[in-house]
């Protein structure tokens, strides 16, 4: 549920060159919320799952809303989703 060694790496080298924001996935929880890297990447470590055949509380997802203004700010945040697998199968 928390980024390794590895993955605070290459997201500081991201960083590093100036990326403003990094999406991660594949842990099948998403992150409690965002980093901030260096001199302000913004960092979403983990959306989850979208849909996978895991039940909650192991398994959580989110969206991105990443917003890109003309004067090049931006904006990130996390959009937490249910566990859309238990709600087909209709666990609540």
């Amino acid at each position: 549920t928390a980024p390794g060694q590895r993955e605070r790496a290459l997201a500081q080298a991201m960083a590093d060159r100036g990326v403003a924001v990094v999406l991660g996935a594949h842990s099948h929880r998403a992150s409690e919320g965002l980093t901030l890297v260096g001199g302000g990447t913004a960092v979403l470590h983990s959306l989850g799952n979208f849909l996978f055949d895991q039940s909650g509380p192991k398994a959580t997802g989110a969206l991105a809303e990443l917003r890109v203004f003309a004067q090049g700010t931006v904006f990130l945040r996390p959009v937490p989703i249910p566990n859309l697998y238990d709600i087909a199968r209709g666990v609540q």
